[in-house]
């Protein structure tokens, strides 16, 4: 690679004819998606959220700003669109069309056929900046824009919209040659845009440009000017920084409060680098077996491995600036290759080595905070395409004929049908109840019946049409889940319970729309309307469409709920003790991770609760008065729906002592409304000398996704402490 003194001027209009190439080639990789944009989309989950995010982020963006992260999601929590990916850049593009159709599916259809083309262009003109032939530069546009990984991420249109770092690398190269002022700010804010379309590439973004620009200096052999670079660097790069803050100082606000460490990464093996999705048009299904979002399918291409190794070879017997930037590009796709293996290197089902993952998550702050490493694919194709267009070069020797057939066939190795496509009512299809429900009073929703924890991602759909109501809804499919949220979550399951009512009353919900599919109620909900617990306001006829079968969509209140207070001794004071002696152990997991004083660690039921879960704490030879049982809270902790405390007399005789039951939610869930991030749940009862306790979930309880506690405290009066 030669790097030319500036990128290769074609004129506008060929610069246009390119992206629109480029666009078209997005509509053939998204087929049939692409066939409807307008109410089609890739899967209920991750697409209908970035439709969600997209939509209303862009509203308040340009008509409130000042309410910027108050989404109308995860009620009752302030600031809710924090507990995603803030989708700034691409919500500001994509308002325009959501305001002038209405259409919020075909905004963000339509954004996305151009970031793909926005990606391939930017990584052309790259190619071509590193003096790559223009037909080999078109191929790596279009390698790094419609690969497998990066056509399958699709739905997260803000993960894929990352042209803008090959354009930031064209500007830090020519800022490394000329030092000129215009070259640093070009830069930083190229860089500062990326920063605005996802916090992911702010953080793995910054292991490509800094190389790159350690590499442009060494290639330009003039170490002498460092000092004078930096100089001219740092005003642009204070002013990146302070446009970027204030979003900074927002999410770390919230993570102050709530906790955004993520668990541990998992690892892919790297045989997924030759794994194909079904449906690819040349190889078909080959390699391990893939999903849709994590352990996905990230098919790099044979022909682009056979012409980077050319690449790579001959750069041996070239001269040194060009061999420089060969190696360079391949060393930093090896490097993003084993970053995206995650936590452990492996290939093929033998495990190999630790991978680097693992140690930045475990020594650096900003890697505690990301949970898909993987994503470093993608940016894994940015050098492997420009070493593949490399090879072209060489082996095409100037012949028009060979480079053309290999530059076509590069992206299409990753010819494939898109593998989903569903849709939803979009203009005047929306059901008329959400149209009653925006004119309404209403104060905060809730749709049921639920779609319960084990479908989660089915809140998506709750939160698309809450664009069109816009009163706040208790559903939320967020990366950062609130312990709220959950708990809310599975009291809406319980509905028309009384006691599932008065719980999301207490939180200020105050309206239920029942999707109702059979001619009548079901007779729990017709028992609550006779009974007074619910209100009558309204009946819409409903058609069908994806989700549901034509039926009504009827709309109740909920009257204004009294929290029931759990029965409690009198209030005394308590200590917590623990002992070295203790003895822990679980129906599944690790329990002593409960009892060992580190809060990050965590006893963990991995499986779905059913009821008869258990942990239990045994006190040994020790007689403990036991006053209280006490489990400290955070985001990251997940309980079952009921569970129970027993305690252990000295003949091994197990009692029930506490309960977590409605009462006991009430009061958690006031908790949470004051002190959303972090709270202590309580559950007292007689004071009792016990040799142990357990905790065990009820029959009929329920947790879809198990059972996580960090720590258990046994806790006792002044009277047991010695």
């Amino acid at each position: 690679m030669t790097i030319e003194s500036a990128p290769r001027r074609h004129g506008a209009l060929r610069e246009v004819l390119v992206f629109a190439a480029y666009l078209a080639l997005a509509v053939l990789f998204l087929w049939p998606l692409s066939m409807r944009p307008f109410d089609t989309f890739a899967y209920v989950g991750d697409s209908l959220a970035t439709v969600y995010f997209l939509a209303e982020n862009g509203r308040r963006l340009w008509s409130e700003p000042w309410t910027l992260f108050s989404a109308g999601v995860a009620y009752p929590h302030e600031n809710a669109a924090l507990f995603e990916a803030h989708r700034l850049l691409p919500a500001f593009l994509a308002a325009p069309v959501v305001a002038m159709t209405g259409n919020p599916i075909l905004a963000a259809n339509l954004l996305g056929f151009i970031v793909y083309a926005f990606n391939a262009w930017a990584a052309r003109r790259l190619a071509l900046t590193l003096g790559i032939s223009p037909a080999a530069s078109f191929s790596a546009g279009a390698l790094f824009a419609f690969n497998t990984y990066a056509v399958l991420e699709q739905p997260r249109l803000n993960i894929v919209f990352l042209g803008f770092i090959p354009l930031a690398i064209v500007e830090t190269i020519a800022f490394a040659r000329s030092g000129a002022p215009k070259h640093a700010w070009g830069m930083t804010g190229l860089w500062l845009a990326q920063a605005y379309t996802e916090n992911y590439w702010l953080i793995y973004g910054g292991f490509v440009i800094l190389p790159v620009l350690g590499v442009a200096r060494v290639a330009s052999g003039d170490a002498g000017n460092v000092p004078r670079r930096l100089r001219t660097l740092a005003a642009p790069a204070l002013v990146a920084g302070l446009a970027f803050l204030p979003i900074a100082l927002a999410y770390e606000r919230m993570d102050g409060i709530y906790d955004y460490r993520r668990e541990a990464p998992y690892s892919m093996d790297l045989s997924h680098f030759v794994a194909t999705q079904p449906g690819n048009l040349l190889y078909g299904k080959i390699g391990p077996p893939v999903r849709a979002q994590q352990q996905g399918a990230h098919f790099v291409g044979f022909g682009v491995l056979l012409l980077a190794m050319v690449a790579v070879g001959s750069a041996v017997r070239r001269e040194r600036s060009d061999r420089v930037w060969v190696f360079a590009a391949a060393g930093l796709a090896a490097a993003c290759v084993l970053l995206a293996a995650g936590r452990t290197i492996s290939l093929f089902g033998q495990e190999l080595m630790p991978g680097p993952y693992g140690w930045l998550f475990d020594h650096a702050r900003l890697f505690e905070r990301t949970r898909i490493p993987e994503r470093f694919g993608l940016l894994a194709m940015l050098p492997l395409s420009l070493l593949a267009a490399r090879g072209i070069d060489l082996v095409a020797r100037s012949r028009r004929v060979p480079a053309l057939l290999l530059a076509a066939f590069l992206p299409f190795e990753h010819a494939q049908r898109f593998p989903w496509a569903e849709s939803l009512p979009t203009g005047r299809d929306i059901p008329p109840v959400y149209a009653w429900l925006r004119e309404s009073g209403a104060r905060a929703v809730v749709e049921a019946p639920i779609h319960g924890e084990g479908l989660v991602r089915m809140e998506s759909v709750d939160m698309y049409f809450q664009l069109f109501h816009r009163k706040p809804v208790v559903a939320a499919y967020v990366s950062f889940p609130p312990l709220l949220t959950r708990i809310l979550r599975q009291a809406a399951e319980e509905l028309p319970d009384p006691n599932a009512l008065r719980t999301l009353a207490l939180t200020g919900v105050d309206t239920v729309v029942y999707h109702q599919d059979e001619a009548s109620l079901p007779p729990d909900w017709a028992n609550a309307e006779a009974q007074g617990r619910l209100a009558r306001r309204s009946l819409f006829t409903r058609s069908a469409f994806w989700l549901r079968p034509s039926g009504q969509d009827v709309v109740f209140s909920i009257p204004t709920a009294t929290a029931v207070r759990p029965a409690r001794p009198p209030a005394r004071s308590l200590t917590r003790v623990r002992s070295p002696a203790w003895r822990y152990r679980a129906s599944s997991g690790q329990a002593a991770l409960a009892g060992d004083g580190d809060p990050d660690t965590q006893w963990v039921v991995e499986d779905t609760i059913h009821g008869g879960e258990w942990m239990q704490i045994g006190f040994g030879e020790e007689a403990v008065p036991v006053a209280a049982v006490a489990l400290p809270l955070t985001r990251r902790e997940i309980l079952p729906t009921r569970f129970r405390v027993d305690v252990r007399d000295a003949e091994g005789n197990w009692s029930p002592f506490a309960i977590y039951g409605p009462a006991e939610r009430d009061q958690l869930v006031e908790d949470l409304m004051r002190t959303p991030g972090r709270v202590v749940l309580t559950l007292l009862g007689e004071e009792v000398s016990a040799t142990g306790i357990r905790l065990v979930a009820d029959a009929g309880a329920r947790s879809f996704d198990g059972w996580r506690l960090g720590e258990v405290e046994v806790l006792v009066g002044e009277s047991g402490l010695k």
